[in-house]
């Protein structure tokens, strides 16, 4: 039988084990938290990256509603992006500013988008360019990216500054930033105040963005290639790289490429790519892009009348209303009369308006027409050495055949030089034959040389060689009448 004394030790005994317990299933739970937090956070990145965004979600929230801040900015991303659940633009920016609070730089940069575009919140930007801020100090290549747009185009109250901009975009293009590299590109192609010109650099940087992708940065660095801006002229490669960014639906470069496959310019002339190409740019509002696909269907021979007759009517407004491209366009297509009905006067009226404002096409085109066609040598030979003074070959051969017509073989050997120098090979078959016709005159005529004077007397007259005629009238020795 217990005694008093032993029933209280059992008791104290036993409130002891309670109270322990209670102690150590209040750590267990505290650890228990602590614990969940981190692993739901890890086990929804890992659903994340997988794509795997029915499964993330869940494990974001608990872990967000744990105080995880890595899962506050992911759960935002799925109600931003509607990633397993219906997407909520107020939701995603309230978690986004939970974690950009907490010092998460990927939510600041993001809270910088939603107060700059109003996304979830009131446009603030203000308070946008503080997020901005905050994490390209902390070397977040887009927020560096996106404040060095707000420089370079003087956006958002903050006043235009080049230097600053290119500063903010080299420290993101170092990091890799395909946007970023494309524009310190184009502020080192230009050369704005405080930034020096610096082509080769500028093209440095389109190729590191082309080679990531940027469709901009492709067409850019075709264009480059194109004309030969830092580097070497190669049609073939700027082909390659417009063919990257048209690919990508970027419209310029369905217009440049398919300009390049109508004139055969770094890939061979196929004038079905170039419609497909064409159609593309029109379909995406290119400027220009309607008015080539126009010009290609009046010069194809194989295309049909109906897209004829709706282009030349589109090709007559265009020219009317001062478009150089389709004022040539209209000249070359009367001129040429395969289609039309020659028409001369039409011709010369179109390619005039074109030439008087210096396009070189026009003026070389226009001489042609006045020596083959209208035969008028000094109205040809005008607009021809206006069309070559422009560098233009074509032009340099026509005035070299204006010379050969005339037998002016020094002037017409010339200006043929001049055209094969420039790369005309119809030059190089006419200087070939200028020699030969030379070599052949030198064979068959005689040279004649002037014989010295003979020595006169002093006293010498015209008349001793051509006496006067007899000025006596003559009669006849026959007997006159009587």
């Amino acid at each position: 039988m217990l005694t008093s004394s032993n029933k209280i030790a059992i008791l104290f005994y036993v409130v002891f084990l309670q109270l322990s317990f209670c102690v150590l299933f209040q750590n267990n739970a505290i650890c228990e938290e602590a614990k969940d937090a981190k692993y739901y956070e890890e086990l929804g990145i890992s659903h994340f990256d997988k794509k795997e965004y029915d499964k993330a979600l869940p494990c974001f929230q608990k872990g967000a509603e744990l105080g995880s801040v890595l899962s506050q900015y992911h759960l935002g991303l799925h109600y931003a992006g509607g990633l397993g659940i219906e997407k909520n633009d107020v939701a995603a920016s309230t978690w986004m500013q939970k974690a950009a609070e907490a010092g998460n730089v990927k939510a600041q940069s993001f809270c910088g988008v939603i107060y700059f575009y109003g996304v979830g919140v009131k446009i603030n930007h203000k308070v946008a360019i503080k997020w901005m801020r905050k994490a390209a100090e902390q070397g977040d290549s887009q927020s560096q990216y996106n404040l060095a747009q707000l420089y370079h185009f003087g956006i958002s109250g903050i006043k235009q500054d080049f230097v600053e901009a290119a500063k903010l975009y080299r420290k993101a293009a170092e990091q890799g930033n395909a946007n970023a590299q494309l524009y310190l590109g184009i502020l080192y192609m230009r050369g704005y105040n405080g930034v020096t010109k610096d082509i080769k650099e500028s093209v440095m940087w389109w190729r590191k963005s082309a080679e990531q992708g940027n469709a901009k940065a492709q067409y850019c660095l075709a264009m480059a290639y194109t004309v030969g801006d830092g580097v070497e002229e190669d049609l073939k490669e700027a082909a390659k790289w417009s063919r990257k960014s048209a690919e990508q639906g970027y419209a310029e470069a369905q217009l440049s490429l398919g300009i390049m496959y109508i004139e055969g310019k770094g890939v061979e002339k196929n004038y079905e790519e170039a419609i497909k190409l064409l159609k593309k740019a029109v379909e995406n509002n290119v400027e220009d892009a309607q008015l080539n696909l126009d010009l290609l269907y009046v010069q194809m021979d194989t295309s049909d009348k109906e897209n004829f007759i709706k282009s030349e009517k589109r090709l007559r407004q265009f020219a009317k209303n001062g478009d150089i491209k389709a004022q040539v366009g209209l000249g070359k297509l009367y001129a040429e009369g395969k289609k039309v009905k020659q028409n001369l006067e039409e011709a010369e009226q179109w390619l005039l308006k074109a030439a008087m404002k210096d396009d070189v096409e026009a003026q070389c085109t226009l001489g042609k027409l006045y020596f083959d066609e209208l035969k008028n040598r000094d109205k040809a030979y005008k607009w021809l050495e206006k069309a070559a003074d422009q560098d233009n070959s074509i032009a340099m051969f026509y005035i070299g055949k204006i010379f050969y017509s005339e037998n002016d073989y020094k002037s017409a050997n010339k200006w043929l030089q001049k055209a094969v120098d420039n790369g005309n090979e119809e030059g190089k078959m006419l200087l070939e034959v200028i020699r030969e016709v030379q070599k052949y005159e030198s064979t068959i005529k005689p040279t004649i040389t002037t014989p010295p004077p003979l020595p006169l007397p002093d006293n010498f007259s015209p008349d001793d060689i051509f006496p006067k005629p007899d000025n006596e009238t003559k009669t006849d020795n026959k007997s006159q009448p009587q």
